[in-house]
C-alpha cells in the first residue's frame, strides 16, 4: 500500500467527517481527565495527602519530579493525537518527537530512580490508600478510553505502535500523577503500586489499539 497515496485521500475526502487539531485534543483531554481523576481521588479514601502542595512548593526535587511526569502525560497525549493525524507537525517530524518522547521517559524514570539513592521527600506512610494501584488501572482505563474515542475517529493509523504507545502512557500517568500527591511518598512504593499499573494500563491499550488498526 503507497501509504502516501492514502494519506492524501484522506486528505481530499471530506467524508471522512470533522477532525480535531492535536494541540487540541491533547490540551483538552489533559485539563478533562486530570481534573476528574484529581475531583475523584480528593473524595475517596482519604483523599490527597494534607502537605502534598506545601511540598510541592518547599521541596524542589518532588516538584521537578511531578512536573517531569505532567509533562511527560501533556506531551504523550498530544504525540498520539499528532501521530494519527495526516499531515500534523507531529507526524510529519515524528521521528524529532519520538526522540522528544524518550528523552522525557528515560528523564522521568531517572528523576524516581533517584529518588531511591536520595528521596525527594521524607519517606512517610501519611495518606496511604489501601487501593492506589486498582485505582490507577481504573482510572487509567477510563481515560484511555475517553482519549481512543478521540484520536480513533475515523483517522488512518499508520505508526500504530507509536500512538497506542504514547496513548496508552499519558493514559497511565494521569492518576499515578495525582496518586503522587493523593497516596504516600515513598520512591519504592511509587515505583512498585504506582508504575508498574501503569505499563498495565499501557499493554491493554496496546492489544485494544493494534486489534483496532487491523480493521481500519
Amino acid at each position: 500500500m503507497n501509504i502516501e497515496l492514502v494519506k492524501k485521500l484522506v486528505n481530499e475526502n471530506k467524508g471522512w467527517g470533522k477532525t480535531y487539531s492535536p494541540v487540541i485534543i491533547a490540551l483538552i483531554s489533559s485539563l478533562i481527565a486530570f481534573s476528574i481523576v484529581a475531583i475523584l481521588v480528593s473524595n475517596t479514601w482519604g483523599g490527597i495527602r494534607s502537605n502534598a502542595f506545601e511540598q510541592l512548593q518547599s521541596h524542589p526535587r518532588f516538584l521537578l519530579e511531578f512536573s517531569s511526569l505532567v509533562l511527560l502525560a501533556v506531551f504523550s497525549l498530544f504525540f498520539s493525537a499528532g501521530l494519527a493525524t495526516p499531515n500534523s507537525l507531529i507526524e510529519s517530524n515524528s521521528k524529532v518527537a519520538k526522540t522528544i518522547l524518550i528523552t522525557l521517559i528515560l528523564s522521568s524514570i531517572l528523576l524516581m530512580l533517584y529518588s531511591l539513592i536520595a528521596s525527594a521527600l521524607p519517606t512517610s506512610m501519611a495518606g496511604k490508600r489501601l487501593y492506589c494501584s486498582l485505582e490507577i488501572i481504573f482510572y487509567g482505563l477510563l481515560t484511555q478510553a475517553a482519549i481512543f474515542y478521540l484520536i480513533l475517529q475515523r483517522r488512518a493509523l499508520f505508526q500504530k505502535n507509536w500512538i497506542a504507545f504514547a496513548a496508552s502512557l499519558g493514559s497511565g500517568l494521569v492518576p499515578m500523577i495525582i496518586m503522587q500527591i493523593g497516596c504516600m511518598y515513598d520512591p519504592l512504593h511509587n515505583l512498585t503500586y504506582h508504575l508498574t499499573p501503569v505499563i498495565l494500563v499501557g499493554a491493554i491499550g496496546a492489544i485494544f489499539i493494534c486489534c483496532k488498526a487491523k480493521k481500519i
